[in-house]
Formats: structure tokens, C-alpha cells, sequence
């Protein structure tokens, strides 16, 4: 990977996706909400830990573990573990609904948009 996060896409339908994050140091690193999709997230290598405001914690995940982040839900996440962080992310998108896909409550620590790799894992 020559990046510090990769996305590799599984699938992207209508209403609903899903991708494999694979994360290298760090993680979202900023305050953020969904407004118009639903997410689930499951480690399936290394440890994740979701915070919400105020850096309260939501979540401390190790492999096969996950949390549900509904719509609208601020939240932010970091790898927490040495070893490479793999999650599986699988969102739904409510019928109807119009806006924005990610909405920034707090600065991104981190420019990811230039750190990011996408690999298409779709079959």
C-alpha cells in the first residue's frame, strides 16, 4: 500500500455499498456526520476505537467486533493498535433522502483526500 488509508470497493449499488478500509497510522481524525446514510463497521484485523463529542467513547472494537453509526450520528474513529487497521464498512443510504454524504464538524487533522488509495475490489 503506498499510502497511509486505502479504500478497496466491494460493492456500490442504489441504496446501499461496501468497502474494506485498510489504515496504516491514525484513522478519520475528525469530528464528522452521514446525514443521509446509515453505517455499519466491523474490524477484521487490528482495534478501533469510535469516539462521538466531546471525544466520548463509543466503541473499543478488536476483530469481529462492530458498532452501528446511524444517520446523522457525529462520530470519529482511530486505529489503536500497531498493526495495520482493516474494517469493513457497509452503508445504507434512506430512500428519499437528499444532501450531503459527510459532513465536517470539526477540521480534518489530516489531509486524506491526498492519502488515500482506491483499489476496485468488486467481482
Amino acid at each position: 500500500m503506498s499510502r497511509s488509508k486505502a479504500h478497496v470497493r466491494l460493492f456500490r449499488g442504489d441504496l446501499m455499498r461496501a468497502e474494506v478500509q485498510v489504515v496504516q497510522e491514525g484513522g478519520e481524525n475528525n469530528l464528522h456526520a452521514h446525514p443521509t446514510t446509515d453505517g455499519f463497521w466491523m474490524v477484521l484485523a487490528g482495534r478501533a476505537k469510535f469516539y462521538t463529542t466531546g471525544d466520548e467513547l463509543v466503541a473499543d472494537l478488536g476483530p469481529h467486533e462492530g458498532v452501528h453509526v446511524p444517520r446523522g450520528f457525529q462520530y470519529w474513529f482511530e486505529s489503536s493498535a500497531e498493526a495495520p487497521l482493516e474494517l469493513l464498512h457497509v452503508s445504507a443510504k434512506a430512500l428519499g433522502e437528499k444532501g450531503p454524504v459527510r459532513v465536517d464538524v470539526a477540521p480534518r487533522k489530516k489531509d486524506w483526500k491526498n492519502d488515500k488509495q482506491y483499489l476496485d475490489g468488486a467481482v
